[in-house]
């Protein structure tokens, strides 16, 4: 449903439908697919994003978090982690940019270079 209101540019329902997702999965912990609890930070991230919602910090923290649920959960030998690790690291570096903490910034967006060389 989340990406549903997604596309129709409604990003406050979006929202409350991707952390409404999230809260089932994290009350489901022994039977949870990681691959969809980052998938879900990831969406819920962008929708902190965006213009209507623009709440940079809980964004970040959804991207933060989203690097650390890879790191513990995923195999980061394999490709396809190194690709959303790619991912997350460029919006965190990119959040970090916007927010003026430049050291910040150059270490998230360096891992995501190295992580897109490692898939490219």
């Amino acid at each position: 449903l989340g990406r549903q209101h997604e596309k129709l540019n409604d990003p406050n329902t979006a929202l409350e439908r991707y952390l409404s997702a999230l809260q089932i999965l994290k009350k489901e912990k022994a039977s949870a697919d990681y691959h969809v609890v980052i998938l879900l930070l990831h969406a819920i991230g962008k929708m902190y994003q965006h213009e209507e919602v623009n709440l940079l910090d809980m964004s970040l923290k959804c991207f933060v978090q989203e690097i650390g649920v890879i790191r513990s959960k995923l195999d980061e030998e394999d490709c396809s982690t190194w690709k959303l690790l790619a991912d997350a690291h460029f919006k965190a570096g990119m959040l970090y940019k916007i927010m003026k903490d430049t050291e910040e910034a150059i270490e998230h967006l360096s891992k995501a270079l190295d992580y897109t060389k490692r898939y490219s």
